[in-house]
């Protein structure tokens, strides 16, 4: 071949190849657009739909809360009862189970901050009942004509979410879960929360959807609940859009999930759309096509620019003859392609975990420690779910205000953060609690050394800018996958022994048994046995002698409690009413039958003589107490000083401060107070110095301990420093004639126990009111 024929071939042979090589090079670039924005479409649909089932979900477990909160309601027969029973608001100002309702209210009230009020409806005259008693509603209200009422009457659910209205107490636009309460099959009235629509809105644009997207919720008939102009108007309903908005709303009444786009004032827009299981309702989530279009106008600059830097290295190539070169930049722009993708994988990876953090305190939130625990237990791993609890946070928001309390738990989810590794992942449950899993540990021993070191954090104060506070939590454990192998039923578990911990004294932690479910079980029987007599004349009083250790009068009694026909002994109901708050009601009654029982002993022609009656830390919470007891002793004609109120050691230090004010009212009113189980509780003799007491009630068991000739100066001392005081002592639980007498050559000033009498029904106590049976001290 010549060498002019060779030139010619070589060219033609380089044109064809720059030729091929140019198309294949746009076709390459064309065909990686087209990859790119499909997977970048997919990207934000699919993150769309995912935040969309974070939404509904979240505010699935917003309502379901709240609708447990009616069903707790519903359950308490003090409330059916009473709607039962009132008929007027002369009957709620004379009931004197008002003040109980009324602070039980207040505490579903207080127990969450997007709860606006709680309250009853009373239909026989069309009332409300709120917290606040005094407030009375115009007399042309009816119930009839309310929006909740209708929405009420006709839902088939036995709890139902209402359309937003104006709230007449508040004036708030509010959404009240109700339900209606039945005396057979007589409509009474009903049980009610109300949310503000503000708080709903502010519960869900807290999330964030993309760069600029928006949520939104629908009701059961299409009408908006929360918008993106934060307004409702019963008129706008996504049924009027246009056809394109109108057909995906009709799917979303419809309890349908899906994806769609659609066109609205010359924008584009994705909808991701699911139901919310609870009421029907639905929500959307909605980003601008625009987002999509912006990064593929990136994207397309960058495949000009890819297409136009490999035609001219292409070109550069033929000319120079450098393949080599050619290959190497090839190279370096397959590099920038994958690190392209890679900043999508991280934006991606970024929007995935703004749904998996708590928005306050930055850490993992209780969706993402499902999924932890979630693949631990398919893992087969063995571990630990561990729920915190502080036991005082809510005196921290009260007195210092909720911006001081996000403070604290800012600070607490960083030292527990701080004992996170391999095995420890912190997460926040919501409130004050916090959850924490311990995985991939076999050793109950690393556990318990885990929580030592959980339980250790917190012995120290915090210091909160200027501030010193210190805090006490409660922790319960459940061990997997002894305990079970289900998420809910861990948490469940771990739940019930912090409740255990809460219930003997807090601070401390504890792991679940077995025992703990069958406590619960016990409790709910206990409690259905107790409001089941107090509905119909279940209990009854007897009566226990005090008596004079040097006359061998009795002085006085002892009202004590026991059920009619169940042998469960008070040590049994009486801390499990206290638990459930029944003990509020059981004390107005026993007040009650103490006064009635003082004047049929007058009707007897009785010289009457005190009887004391126990007083709960809980009776503390009923603010209207005082005022009840009086106004029995003055409707009654019975003096003040006949009523002695005996309150324990551990009830004044649980509530210091308010117990002591408690005590001062009564005293100033009359009323005698005893310090009863001296010697169970704090025992510290220096703070009898402050309390308002007549008496000094020695428990059985430092009777029993110190009621010893060896020992008996104990009880001495504690004796002559009441008697300093200005108090009387009684000593409890005397059955042996020994006792007597170091008690009396100790100068105690009564006995009360077997020794001299048991607890006596009221007829066999009238039989011995002045006379006491001497043989059991003179056999």
């Amino acid at each position: 071949m010549s060498a002019r024929r060779k030139h010619h071939f070589v060219l033609n042979t380089t044109r064809i190849i720059l030729l091929l090589l140019i198309l294949s090079s746009t076709g390459f670039t064309f065909l990686f657009n087209i990859m790119l924005r499909n997977n970048l479409e997919n990207n934000l649909t699919s993150q769309l739909e995912k935040d969309t089932q974070i939404i509904t979900g979240s505010i699935d477990t917003y309502f379901t809360r709240y609708d447990e909160i009616i069903r707790q309601m519903l359950v308490n027969s003090y409330i059916t009862d009473y709607l039962k029973s009132v008929n007027s608001y002369s009957d709620v100002t004379n009931n004197p189970t008002t003040d109980y309702i009324c602070n039980t209210l207040q505490l579903i009230q207080d127990s969450s901050d997007y709860i606006s009020l709680a309250w009853l409806g009373v239909y026989s005259f069309h009332g409300i009942i709120i917290p606040d008693k005094e407030y009375q509603i115009s007399d042309d209200y009816k119930m009839e004509d309310r929006a909740w009422f209708t929405d009420m009457l006709e839902s088939e659910q036995t709890i139902t979410h209402s359309q937003p209205y104006i709230d007449i107490v508040t004036g708030n636009l509010i959404i009240s879960i109700i339900s209606p309460v039945y005396d057979q099959d007589t409509f009474v009235g009903n049980v009610g929360i109300d949310i503000t629509i503000s708080d709903l809105q502010n519960f869900i644009t807290s999330y964030e959807i993309s760069n600029n997207g928006y949520a939104f919720l629908l009701n059961e008939k299409g009408q908006y609940i929360v918008n993106p102009e934060g307004d409702f108007n019963n008129t706008n309903n996504i049924l009027n859009s246009d056809i394109q908005l109108a057909a995906i709303g009709y799917r979303m009444i419809h309890g349908e999930l899906g994806i769609a786009d659609y066109e609205m004032n010359g924008q584009e827009y994705y909808v991701a759309y699911g139901p919310i299981e609870l009421n029907g309702w639905s929500v959307g989530s909605v980003i601008p096509k625009d987002e999509l279009r912006s990064q593929l106008t990136l994207l397309n600059l960058m495949s000009i620019s890819i297409s136009l830097a490999s035609t001219i290295i292409l070109l550069i190539l033929i000319v120079n003859l450098r393949l080599q070169k050619k290959y190497a930049s090839q190279s370096s722009l397959l590099k920038e392609i994958q690190e392209y993708n890679k900043q999508l994988a991280d934006k991606d990876a970024y929007i995935h975990n703004l749904a998996f953090l708590d928005p306050l305190t930055g850490i993992a939130n209780r969706r993402r420690f499902l999924e932890y625990l979630e693949d631990s237990l398919k893992e087969k791993n063995s571990g630990a779910v561990a729920i915190i609890d502080f036991d005082n946070f809510k005196e921290i928001n009260d007195t210092m205000g909720h911006v001081y309390g996000d403070t604290v738990l800012i600070q607490v989810a960083t030292l527990l953060s701080g004992l996170e590794d391999e095995h420890i992942k912190v997460c926040r449950f919501g409130g004050d609690e916090f959850l924490i899993l311990m995985d991939k540990i076999e050793d109950r021993a690393i556990i318990l050394d885990y929580a030592g070191k959980i339980l250790n954090l917190f012995k120290k104060k915090l210091i909160i800018g200027n501030e010193e506070v210190y805090i006490s939590m409660s922790m319960g454990l459940s061990v997997y996958p002894q305990d079970s192998e289900l998420v809910n039923q861990l948490i469940m578990n771990a739940d019930l022994a912090m409740y255990s911990v809460k219930r003997s004294g807090k601070n401390n932690f504890s792991f679940f048994d077995r025992s703990m479910t069958d406590a619960v079980v016990e409790r709910t029987n206990t409690d259905s046995i107790l409001r089941a007599a107090l509905n119909n004349d279940g209990f009854r009083l007897v009566y226990q002698p005090q008596v004079d250790i040097n006359t061998y009068e009795i002085s006085g009694f002892e009202a004590l409690i026991r059920l009619k026909s169940n042998e469960l002994y008070p040590g049994k109901f009486i801390p499990a009413a206290e638990e459930s708050g029944i003990i509020v009601p059981i004390g107005r009654w026993l007040v009650l039958e103490v006064i009635q029982q003082l004047v049929s002993w007058r009707n007897q022609g009785l010289l009457l003589k005190p009887i004391s009656i126990n007083f709960s830390a809980k009776q503390i919470e009923d603010a209207g107490f005082v005022e009840y007891l009086l106004e029995l002793l003055k409707d009654n004609d019975i003096p003040p000083s006949l009523i002695e109120i005996e309150i324990t050691e551990t009830a004044i230090m649980e509530n210091k401060s308010e117990t002591i004010l408690l005590l001062d009212h009564l005293k100033k009113n009359g009323i005698r107070l005893s310090l009863d189980d001296f010697g169970t509780g704090y025992s510290s003799l220096s703070y009898l110095t402050f309390l308002p007491t007549d008496k000094l009630k020695l428990d059985k068991s430092i009777c029993d301990r110190y009621l010893e000739p060896d020992t008996v100066r104990v009880i001495e001392n504690i004796i002559d420093l009441s008697h300093t005081l200005g108090m009387k002592v009684v000593a409890e639980g005397i059955e042996d004639i020994k006792q007597y007498e170091l008690l009396k050559n100790s100068r105690c000033d009564y006995i009360q126990g077997y020794l001299f009498s048991e607890p006596l029904p009221p007829n066999e106590a009238g039989k011995i009111f002045n006379n006491i049976e001497w043989y059991k001290i003179n056999p």
